[in-house]
């Protein structure tokens, strides 16, 4: 579990420091991270008991929604049973975190 936990402190981390890439550096990166499966990763991290994991989950939905929400949107009506979406849903639901909460309705 340490694992899965410090991959996604990573992969926040990652994102943090592509922000002040060009708008086409960012549309690189981005892409990029999503063609190789970015976010099939956040079905096990929404759901995860580490709160630290579901607070990377959403923080890095949030920065690819910040730059592209077409990326999401696609992935979301390519997946079959809306997996990812339906995980979004149940943690908006059922979360005790206030903070998690607020970032899901963000997205």
């Amino acid at each position: 579990m340490e694992g899965w936990r410090n991959g996604f402190l990573f992969l926040r981390e990652l994102f943090e420091i592509s922000k002040p890439l060009s708008p086409t550096q960012q549309m690189a990166f981005y892409r990029s991270l999503c063609s190789q499966g970015l976010f099939g990763i956040f079905q096990g991290g929404l759901s995860a008991e580490d709160a630290g994991v579901r607070s990377a989950c959403t923080d890095i939905l949030l920065c690819t929604l910040n730059h592209d929400p077409s990326l999401l949107r696609e992935y979301v009506l390519k997946e079959s049973g809306g997996s990812l979406l339906l995980r979004m849903i149940h943690a908006l639901l059922h979360a005790q975190d206030t903070g998690l909460k607020a970032q899901l309705g963000e997205i």
